[in-house]
């Protein structure tokens, strides 16, 4: 069906043909095979009530073009953007709305805030290139205008964190470039609101 959703174990199939075609595309441009680290949690993103949830869009023909995971932590309230998959159609980040990575991401913070969740880390290779990051922003969803991001570190190409949280964020890959690890949080104002402070 046409739109964006909670994936379930009933799109597992359309999930490993997404993840097959960007295996050899992630493979050749960063180096690393994330495939084992996203075959060995899929079922766990594809169950419900737990903490991982998966979600995907699908365009008018009914294939999947993109999803994206948010993982809950269990010790603080806290969560990872995760599992980031975008047809290879799509790839480049000046068209982040066709792909419907867009919608993946405003269902996903949709879905953080009911979960009362306002934290969120992800990684991105380091690039003095902002070009794309700015058109990237310029379309984001109108709720992440609600949150600030910043860099909490930066970890050299071809080393491993010194925190374990860190490792967990960068899907236990040692990465052949810089990553930055970013946090995504509410800013203080809309905090205030939802705790009348």
């Amino acid at each position: 069906m046409h739109g964006t959703r909670i994936l379930t174990r009933d799109d597992r199939s359309s999930v490993l043909y997404l993840l097959d075609q960007n295996k050899k595309t992630v493979a050749e441009k960063m180096g690393v095979n994330t495939t084992d680290y996203h075959l060995c949690y899929l079922d766990d993103f594809l169950s419900e009530g737990g903490r991982r949830t998966l979600i995907g869009h699908f365009n008018e023909e009914e294939e999947l073009t993109s999803c994206i995971g948010l993982f809950q932590w269990s010790t603080l309230p806290f969560c990872t953007i995760t599992f980031l998959l975008i047809s290879p159609r799509f790839r480049t980040w000046f068209r982040p709305k066709e792909s419907g990575y867009i919608a993946c991401l405003d269902r996903l913070f949709h879905l953080g805030e009911k979960s009362g969740l306002y934290d969120y880390y992800y990684f991105r290779r380091r690039t003095p290139i902002r070009k794309a990051q700015e058109i990237w922003w310029s379309s984001a969803p109108p709720i992440l205008q609600k949150y600030t991001s910043r860099v909490e570190a930066i970890i050299p190409a071809g080393t491993q964190p010194t925190w374990r949280a860190y490792a967990h964020i960068l899907e236990n890959q040692v990465w052949p470039f810089d990553c930055e690890i970013r946090k995504i949080s509410l800013k203080a104002e809309h905090f205030d609101e939802i705790y009348n402070l």
